[in-house]
C-alpha cells in the first residue's frame, strides 16, 4: 500500500511496501493516495493536475467553504487575510468582465460595504463561475492571477498608511528632514539629476508599500538590514560606487526601474507608485534649521523621503558611498527651482495619460530586460 497523505489535515499515514507508479504521470512511484478517488499519485504537481481536476476543485471548493462558515474562534488576523483576498477578488472581476457580466456583479455589489461585510456574505455574492476561479486559484499559488492578486493585497491593503498620504500629518509622523552641510550647497549641478531623483521615489514609494510602513526609519532594527537589501537592487545607481548613471526622461526612468523588478509589474501597481511620486515631488515651503544660515526649499516631500533613506544608511561603513549620494541629492534638492519639479510633475502626468490601463507597450521593457540579464550574465 502507496503512503495515505490527508491533504486537509496535513497528517501523512505511511504504509510500507509501496512501489505502485503514479496515476498520473506513470514516471515516480506513488506516495500519497487521494482519500476521493484512491487515485496513487507521486506529488501535489500531480495531485492538482488537469487529469484529477474533478476531485481537486471539489477538495478545495469544500475546504474553502467550511474555511468561512466554521471556526468562529480563529484569530481575527487570518479571518482578515482571507476577506481582503475576496475583496480583491471582487474588484479585479468588476475590471476584467465585460459589460453584462460587470452590470451584473455592480448589481450584486449593490449596497455592500466591502470594508465591513463578513466572510460568508461576500462568498455568497460570488456566482459558481467565480467561485470556481477563485478557488482555482487558491489550488495554485503560484500562478500569475494568483500572485497578481496576492501582490495587490500587499501593496494596496497596507496595515499602514506610506506618510505623503497623510491628511495634515503631526511632525512626529513624518521624516526629519536631513541637516544638510553648508560646503555642499555651494556647488552648481544639472538639472537633469531630478530624474534620479524621480528613479529614487519609486524605489522609496515600492519599498515603504511592500514593508507596510509609513516610512523606513521607523522599523525596528532586525528589519532594516532586509529593507536595504530589497531596495538597493532596483537603483542600482545609487548602490554602484562609480555610477554615472543619467536619466533624461520620465519614460526611460520607468523603463529602468521596471527591468529590474523581478516580473513586469501590472498597470495597477505602476498607476499607484506614480500617483505616490507626484504626491512625493508636489512642491511646498520647508525650512530646514541649522547652526549655519537656514536652508530653505520648496521641495518638502522631496526632501523628508531623501532624509529618510539617508536615516536608514547612516553610520555603516559599507554604504557610506550611499548615504554620501543621498547628501548630495539633498543638496540639489535645495537649489533646485520649483519651476522643475513643476515640469517633472506634468512628465509624470502624461506619462500616466499615455499609458492608460491595456494600452501600455511593454515590449520595450522586455527588451531592456533580456539586455540587462544577459549583460549580467
Amino acid at each position: 500500500m502507496p503512503r495515505i497523505f490527508d491533504l486537509k489535515t496535513r497528517v501523512e499515514q505511511v504504509q510500507p511496501g509501496s512501489s505502485n507508479p503514479c496515476g498520473v504521470c506513470q514516471r515516480q512511484f506513488a506516495k500519497y493516495t487521494c482519500p476521493a478517488c484512491n487515485l496513487q499519485y507521486c506529488s501535489l504537481m500531480c495531485y492538482r493536475a488537469e487529469a484529477h481536476s474533478a476531485c481537486t476543485e471539489t477538495f478545495y471548493k469544500a475546504a474553502l467553504v467550511e474555511e468561512i462558515k466554521s471556526e468562529p474562534a480563529r484569530p481575527t488576523e487570518e479571518k482578515q487575510q482571507m476577506l481582503e483576498l475576496l475583496k480583491r477578488f471582487e474588484e479585479e472581476s468588476i475590471e476584467e468582465e465585460g459589460s453584462d457580466e460587470e452590470d451584473d456583479l455592480a448589481l450584486r455589489l449593490e449596497g455592500v460595504d466591502l470594508d465591513k461585510v463578513d466572510h460568508e456574505t461576500l462568498w455568497g455574492l460570488l456566482s459558481e463561475q467565480e467561485k470556481q476561479k477563485f478557488t482555482k486559484m487558491l489550488m495554485n499559488p503560484t500562478s500569475e492571477n494568483s500572485q497578481d492578486l496576492l501582490n495587490a493585497s500587499r501593496l494596496l491593503e497596507n496595515s499602514e498608511d506610506p506618510w505623503w498620504v497623510l491628511d495634515n500629518p503631526l511632525d512626529s509622523t513624518l521624516p526629519m528632514v536631513k541637516q544638510i552641510p553648508s560646503t555642499m550647497l555651494a556647488g552648481k549641478f544639472n538639472p537633469i539629476l531630478l530624474f534620479n531623483v524621480f528613479h529614487l521615489s519609486l524605489t522609496y514609494a515600492y519599498t515603504v508599500r511592500t514593508f507596510a510602513a509609513s516610512f523606513l526609519s521607523t522599523r525596528v532594527s532586525d528589519e532594516l538590514e532586509g529593507i536595504r537589501e530589497f531596495m538597493l537592487p532596483l537603483s542600482p545607481f545609487l548602490r554602484d560606487r562609480k555610477s554615472t548613471v543619467t536619466f533624461t526622461s520620465v519614460d526611460s526612468v520607468i523603463t529602468d526601474w521596471v527591468s529590474h523588478l523581478p516580473e513586469l509589474p501590472n498597470h495597477r501597481l505602476l498607476k499607484l507608485l506614480t500617483e505616490d511620486a507626484r504626491r512625493i515631488f508636489h512642491s511646498q515651503p520647508i525650512v530646514v534649521e541649522d547652526d549655519s544660515p537656514s536652508q530653505s526649499s520648496n521641495h518638502d516631500n522631496c526632501m523628508r523621503f531623501l532624509s529618510d533613506l539617508h536615516t536608514l544608511f547612516d553610520g555603516l561603513k559599507k554604504h557610506a558611498h550611499v548615504t554620501h549620494k543621498l547628501t548630495f541629492y539633498l543638496a540639489f534638492l535645495v537649489n533646485l527651482p520649483t519651476s522643475a519639479s513643476r515640469e517633472l510633475l506634468g512628465a509624470i502626468g502624461a506619462w500616466q495619460v499615455k499609458h492608460q490601463e491595456g494600452e501600455q507597450d511593454t515590449s520595450r521593457i522586455d527588451t531592456i530586460r533580456s539586455r540587462t540579464l544577459i549583460e549580467e550574465i
